[in-house]
C-alpha cells in the first residue's frame, strides 16, 4: 500500500507551498533592489561588457532572476512541485519495476530531494537496502569555465562571496543537511553522505549500482564529472534526472555527453520552465 497523502503533504511542506512561500509571484522589496543596483553599478565599472551582453540587465530583471535563492526562504528545496512530482514518478517506476540500485543526488543543497526519495521508499514499505547517496561539496560552487555561460561566469560567480542577501554560492553544511532529515524523521542508515568535489568523488562510486542519478550542479565540467563516471552505473531502465538543462554549460555538458555515448533514449520534459528534464536508460 502506497501513502499517497504522506507523500503529496511532504512534497508540499519541502517547497513550503503550504505557508504560500511563493516568490514567483512576489515583487522585489527595496532591499532586494538596493542590492541588485549595487551589483549592476560594480559591473558597469569592472565588467562593462557584460552589461553589452545582456542589455536587459537592470536591477528589476536582476532581482527577479535572483529571488529564488535568497537566504531568508524557509523552505528545504528550490525545486517546484512539477520537479517533484518528477522524481516521485521516477523513484515510483523503479519499485515497480523493481530496477536494481541505489539514488545518487548529486548537488543537494538543503537536501530536499533526498529527503523526498527517502520518504517516497517509506511510504511505499521498501524492504530493500537501497540506499540514497547525497554527493555535494557542502561548501558550495566550483568555479565555472569558459563552457558556462558569461552570466554564470560575470554575474553570478562574481558575486557569490559578495552578497549574505541571495545564496548564489548554494552552500549547505552536511550537519544543516542531517538536521533536516532528522526533522522529518527520515534520517537513518539508508541515507549515505559523500563530501567533496565531483572530479575527486564521482570516480569512487564507479563500482556502484543506481537506478537513479539525479543532477543539480550548475556547470559544464560538474556535469560531466557525474556522468562521465556513474553512467555506467545506472541500470537498464533507470533514470538520469537534470535539474539545470536551461543553463548554457549544463545543456553542452548533457548534449555532448549523450552525442559521445550515442544515446538515443529520449529526453523528456518535466519542467519546461525551471530547466527539468530526463530520461530513461536502455528502456524499451
Amino acid at each position: 500500500m502506497y501513502n499517497h497523502l504522506y507523500v503529496d503533504l511532504l512534497k508540499r511542506i519541502l517547497c513550503n507551498s503550504v505557508y504560500e512561500d511563493d516568490y514567483a509571484t512576489r515583487s522585489p522589496s527595496e532591499e532586494d533592489l538596493h542590492e541588485c543596483t549595487r551589483f549592476i553599478a560594480e559591473l558597469e565599472n569592472e565588467a562593462p561588457h557584460v552589461l553589452s551582453v545582456y542589455p536587459y540587465l537592470t536591477p528589476e530583471k536582476l532581482a527577479d532572476i535572483l529571488k529564488n535563492t535568497k537566504v531568508s526562504r524557509q523552505i528545504h528545496t528550490y525545486v517546484g512541485q512539477k520537479g517533484l512530482d518528477n522524481v516521485e514518478a521516477c523513484v515510483r517506476t523503479v519499485l515497480f519495476d523493481d530496477i536494481a540500485g541505489d539514488f545518487l543526488d548529486a548537488g543537494v543543497l538543503r537536501g530536499g530531494i533526498g529527503i523526498l526519495m527517502r520518504g517516497i521508499l517509506k511510504a511505499a514499505d521498501d524492504s530493500t537496502s537501497r540506499k540514497i547517496v547525497m554527493a555535494d561539496s557542502f561548501d558550495g560552487l566550483p568555479p565555472p569555465s569558459i563552457d558556462d555561460s558569461v552570466f554564470d561566469r560575470e554575474v553570478w560567480y562574481r558575486f557569490i562571496n559578495k552578497t549574505t542577501r541571495y545564496n548564489l554560492k548554494c552552500s549547505c553544511d552536511v550537519g544543516s543537511v542531517k538536521s533536516n532529515f532528522e526533522k522529518y524523521d527520515l534520517m537513518d542508515d539508508r541515507v549515505e553522505f559523500l563530501k567533496g568535489w565531483f572530479n575527486e568523488t564521482m570516480p569512487t562510486l564507479r563500482s556502484r549500482s543506481f537506478a537513479i542519478v539525479r543532477i543539480d550542479v550548475d556547470w559544464y565540467n560538474s556535469c560531466r564529472d557525474v556522468l562521465d563516471n556513474v553512467y555506467d552505473c545506472l541500470s537498464d531502465g533507470g533514470f538520469v534526472i537534470i535539474d539545470d538543462y536551461k543553463l548554457q554549460g549544463c545543456h553542452a555538458a548533457i548534449d555532448a555527453f549523450r552525442d559521445e555515448r550515442q544515446i538515443n533514449d529520449p529526453i523528456e520534459i518535466a519542467d519546461a520552465e525551471a530547466g527539468i528534464v530526463y530520461w530513461r536508460k536502455n528502456y524499451l
